[in-house]
């Protein structure tokens, strides 16, 4: 979790940066495997929107577009004699098809270094001893501080900045 996972996105940028526009908030998509709705749903109120900069929702669908960021929230589920997991899976899918597109995600995962998918996409952030309200609360402020608004543009959330935010939850 130290360094990307895949490095040939890892230095994919993006054109014009740019100081953010405080006017619009950034858009944060939460994109739940194993967590249940009711459960996230109860977390909003107490997550920080950052003086109105940050606005958070939780995504129902497959391809965002509505949505500076979508982080998916993975719990790992795995029965006694599965050899993978899905949630990790379906959301490591995810963020492969996420790059192809042109959309920025990321993974929060709840479980232990030991239950990583050995291949992964992207940027993974494990939540280490902070509870999952606690982990993302502390992700969306990172991100924000690592945002910019492109006149004219969405915001754009730098992947390099985003590798350093894996990096900097893993530690907790």
């Amino acid at each position: 979790m130290t360094k990307p996972t895949n490095p040939i996105h890892t230095k994919t940028t993006q054109p014009q940066r740019a100081t953010r526009d405080s006017r619009q908030p950034l858009r944060i998509a939460l994109r739940l495997w194993g967590f249940d709705e009711s459960e996230v749903q109860s977390w909003m109120s107490g997550l920080p929107d950052v003086d109105g900069t940050i606005a958070w929702k939780i995504s129902r669908v497959r391809r965002e577009t509505d949505a500076d960021i979508v982080v998916h929230l993975v719990k790992p589920a795995r029965g006694a004699d599965d050899a993978f997991c899905w949630h990790s899976i379906q959301a490591n899918r995810a963020v492969l098809a996420s790059y192809a597109a042109g959309r920025t995600e990321m993974i929060l995962f709840a479980g232990s270094a030991e239950e990583l998918l050995k291949r992964r996409s992207g940027h993974w952030a494990l939540m280490g001893s902070l509870p999952p309200q606690a982990a993302l609360a502390k992700l969306g402020r990172l991100i924000a501080a690592s945002s910019t608004r492109p006149a004219g543009m969405h915001g754009v959330v730098r992947r390099d900045v985003l590798r350093m935010i894996a990096q900097q939850l893993d530690a907790e």
